[in-house]
């Protein structure tokens, strides 16, 4: 369970810095998250249906499987559209608060237990999310309007229901049928975002171009897809069946905040950014959150 755990907080790592990269090479705007959101969830369906095959798919998990791929849709898009109406800080900070409504539904709706130390832990990453969130510059900060919130919080109850849904699967007769939910998800997912960005390529004279200064970089662009692809299969996966054997306070807490630290903790390392007082000290929450929601008090 531990090193499922770990490998997958090293998926999501490994994802989130391919998201980095390729911010830098494709298109601006919506249109660059819905592109990589494609690919990615293309190639994950791919990857899973290479690996263990389709399997067993219940009416039930064909269901669940296509909502489960419209919320992650609505989630990115959701996500997205907010940037452009509010700061970075904002909105990443409101969509964070997701991890609440996936710590607590395990009390909610599937009878168990948050001692104190969790409690405490839960809110100690909240804390972590303030912190390791860093501000807009001034020349770049943009008053959150009605519509930057709005779309924040859909973000955020989106990103809580992926989590419930997940816990929800898991905790059916239908759990062994983890490959055929996950890629009826990420098939839906991909159609979601090739739909939309055909849409919005039909909107105007001319399709933005992805940035490349050489043949060696688009190879590079390439495998970093892949690998983004393949992070995502394998995190979610791991994720899948994680949800159904640990309780969803110390589980998604870790699997929410775990990334944000490692990613935070790699560009200090790996795109040479300078460490702020701020995400040090949200570093230090992160770190002390997740000790305190393994719960060493009892």
């Amino acid at each position: 369970m531990v090193i499922g755990l770990i490998v997958s907080l090293l998926a999501a790592l490994g994802v989130n810095l391919a998201k980095k990269y390729c911010a830098l090479r494709f298109p601006t705007g919506i249109e660059g998250s819905i592109l990589f959101s494609m690919i990615s969830c293309s190639t994950a369906a791919v990857v899973l249906l290479l690996w263990n095959g389709m399997g067993d798919c219940s009416a039930y998990t064909l269901y669940l499987g296509i909502v489960f791929g419209l919320i992650t849709s609505l989630a990115s898009i959701a996500g997205v559209l907010a940037l452009q109406y509010g700061p970075l800080s904002y909105t990443t900070l409101i969509i964070s608060f997701s991890t609440v409504i996936t710590a607590l539904s395990g009390a909610l709706f599937f009878g168990e237990s948050i001692g104190p130390s969790q409690a405490v832990g839960i809110f100690f990453m909240l804390l972590c999310f303030v912190f390791a969130t860093e501000k807009a510059p001034d020349d770049e900060k943009k008053q959150a309007n009605a519509k930057c919130i709005l779309l924040s919080f859909l973000a955020c109850f989106a990103c809580g229901g992926i989590g419930v849904m997940q816990k929800i699967h898991q905790n059916s007769t239908h759990k062994d049928e983890s490959d055929a939910f996950l890629i009826v998800s990420f098939t839906v997912a991909t159609a979601i975002s090739l739909i939309l960005l055909l849409c919005l390529q039909r909107k105007k004279e001319k399709a933005d171009n992805i940035v490349f200064s050489s043949t060696w970089q688009r190879v590079i662009t390439v495998f970093i897809l892949l690998g983004g692809g393949i992070g995502t299969a394998l995190n979610n996966k791991l994720n899948l069946l994680l949800s159904g054997m640990m309780d969803s306070a110390v589980f998604f807490p870790i699997v929410n905040g775990g990334p944000l630290l490692l990613t935070t903790l790699s560009s200090f390392l790996i795109f040479k950014e300078k460490p702020t007082l701020r995400k040090c000290v949200g570093i230090l929450l992160g770190i002390l959150s997740v000790l305190l929601l393994c719960n060493p008090f009892g």
